[in-house]
């Protein structure tokens, strides 16, 4: 879903940016603080070294247990490695 919705945003013109996040409705909520500081690096990011791998821009990103992303709530991390971690997660949802 993160990964989908930072497309989204950077398919965008920059100046389009904030008001396209503000429109995201309150399932979001969670992952809007993430896309906001994402998105007001991007303008500083050089595509080359981005695409050449060399700038690690969603290592911003922080998850604690009892977060909600999206339907799931985090329990505990289970693991971590070079690209990303892995949480035990339960629906939130019911």
């Amino acid at each position: 879903m993160f990964s989908a919705l930072l497309d989204a945003a950077l398919e965008l013109a920059p100046e389009s940016r904030s008001a396209w996040l503000d429109s995201l409705g309150v399932e979001y909520d969670t992952v809007k603080p993430s896309l906001a500081r994402i998105l007001g690096r991007a303008a500083s990011i050089d595509p080359q070294a981005f695409e050449a791998g060399s700038v690690a821009v969603l290592g911003e990103l922080e998850f604690r247990a009892g977060q909600q992303v999206g339907p799931y709530v985090l329990v505990r991390p289970l693991g971590q490695g070079g690209m990303g971690e892995v949480w035990l997660a339960v629906r939130g949802d019911g």
